[in-house]
């Protein structure tokens, strides 16, 4: 055992040992189950998963020593193991349940990065077979614990609920929040843009206390410079946007930057903007890359919780709606009001339009306290809001206008 430790640590010095420290780490990992053999097979998978040249990426050999290491209880290969599943890597079919046992497994050998998963999971019903808060709480607060920040900030935000009558408390959200920004503030010292971006959204939809929008504004601008792809870009040009100047040519560039990065809600506000100076023709143009990026979003992470946008865009093309993502939305998110609401109140725009006149009251009346998110970025509607105020029609811009503003007062923030 001495000789494969002087082995070992003479092929980690070797630069480019390709093959060669493949067939080192092989040979190590099937000696036997030792806490060396069992980080040989870790290493040996992660040269499989993310190997220098990404051509030669093989997710199915990973699995397999990623799922030794695992059994091993080799905390490293367990999260891996969960992302393979949850994400249905090249190769690897999506498995969730078999996601959520690694993700656990990883948790309780102490990854708290897994323990966060575990919580979102929990908490937000996604990928999970509903919603536990219980579960959510205690995984959450495992990885709050360990500084993992937004699990601090999740755990805020369920205390600051007050749907939540059993948890609800907003002295204990606050420490949440508190304990939160410390930590992003840190992050965000050091220019991770995504840190600063959290920060952005406690400022800029008050979670802490009160709204403070020129601190918001301060760390999306910081995101942005820091790592555009974290989305700060898209927060700031919203906020440029939709500021009570509305500047849309301040806000153009930095959509611009997030669209090229594939942020649907980027391209289509974009969209709204060319549709409001009458440009049709390049509005539709962003609103395809919209729907582009939406679509690549879900594939990846089969995560729709924003598609209402893509039949919100697709009402404006006067479009069919796509019959099979119409499915696989009702499917995923049957459990979820909140989620579903924001495709029937977009079917209610479409009725409308279509001239059936639908009974809005009588949906208000079913749906009143379903606890849709207000206040959030993108979540007022904004594409049918310039589709209406761009109609050439007076009579239909009128029906549409008052069905907008009756249902912006119960559902989405005016």
């Amino acid at each position: 055992m001495k000789y494969i430790i002087l082995v070992w640590i003479l092929l980690l010095n070797i630069s480019q040992a390709g093959e060669v420290e493949k067939l080192f780490y092989k040979t190590t990992c099937e000696l036997g189950k030792s806490n060396i053999t069992i980080s040989a097979c870790n290493e040996l998978a992660k040269l499989y998963a993310y190997p220098k040249d990404k051509k030669e990426t093989n997710y199915k050999e990973a699995e397999k020593y990623f799922s030794i290491a695992c059994e091993g209880n080799n905390r490293y290969a367990c999260y891996e193991m969960s992302a393979i599943y949850y994400q249905g890597r090249i190769g690897i079919d999506k498995n969730i349940s078999k996601a959520n046992q690694f993700s656990i497994k990883a948790c309780d050998l102490g990854s708290y990065d897994a323990c966060h998963t575990v919580g979102y999971m929990y908490d937000s019903g996604l990928k999970i077979e509903k919603v536990d808060k219980d579960k959510a709480i205690t995984f959450l607060g495992r990885a709050c614990q360990k500084n993992i920040s937004s699990s601090c900030m999740q755990l805020a935000d369920n205390y600051a609920n007050k749907s939540l009558e059993k948890y609800y408390n907003l002295d204990t959200a606050h420490k949440f929040y508190q304990r939160a920004i410390s930590h992003f503030e840190s992050r965000c010292h050091r220019k991770e843009g995504f840190s600063c971006g959290y920060l952005g959204e406690i400022y800029y939809l008050g979670k802490y206390k009160k709204v403070d929008y020129p601190k918001a504004k301060e760390y999306f601008k910081k995101e942005c410079e820091y790592n555009s792809d974290n989305g700060g870009c898209l927060h700031l040009g919203y906020m440029t946007l939709y500021s009570k100047d509305k500047n849309a040519t301040k806000a153009l560039p930095l959509l611009q930057k997030a669209c090229e990065l594939k942020f649907g809600l980027s391209c289509s506000l974009i969209g709204d903007i060319y549709l409001g100076k009458g440009d049709r023709k390049r509005a539709n143009n962003f609103y395809d890359k919209a729907i582009i990026g939406y679509k690549e979003l879900a594939d990846k992470f089969n995560v729709l919780a924003d598609f209402h946008k893509v039949f919100e865009i697709s009402l404006i093309q006067n479009r069919a709606f796509d019959k099979k993502l119409i499915e696989k939305y009702f499917k995923l998110y049957q459990e979820h009001d909140s989620y579903l609401i924001n495709y029937k109140i977009v079917k209610l725009f479409e009725e409308t339009y279509q001239g059936k006149e639908p009974n809005i009251e009588a949906f208000i009346k079913k749906y009143r306290g379903t606890g849709l998110y207000k206040g959030g970025l993108g979540y007022d509607f904004p594409h049918i809001k310039v589709w209406i105020d761009t109609m050439e029609d007076k009579e239909m811009k009128q029906k549409l206008l008052r069905a907008y503003e009756i249902l912006g007062r119960e559902f989405f923030s005016l």
